[in-house]
């Protein structure tokens, strides 16, 4: 199984290096952008057998900063093998 994780900035939090790119790309002539939020995509591999409470459980404890961070689980099926 593999779990795709994307964890952001919380909502009620202000996103500082979403506002920094924002800041960048106006300075540089970028148009059409209301606002940029940075988070972080990680993608896990599961041992045969993990279960999606595995998954958030590593999140919780590991990835994931939950005072200031929210995160997705996506789970996309078997592993695949090689």
């Amino acid at each position: 199984m593999r779990a795709v994780v994307t964890i952001m900035p919380r909502r009620d939090r202000t996103d500082e290096k979403g506002e920094a790119l924002h800041q960048a790309m106006q300075k540089q002539g970028a148009s059409g952008v209301k606002s940029v939020r940075q988070g972080n995509i990680i993608l896990l591999e599961m041992e045969e057998g993990a279960t999606p409470e595995n998954v958030n459980d590593l999140c919780l404890n590991y990835l994931v900063d939950s005072e200031v961070e929210d995160f997705e689980v996506i789970f996309e099926g078997a592993a695949e093998q090689e």
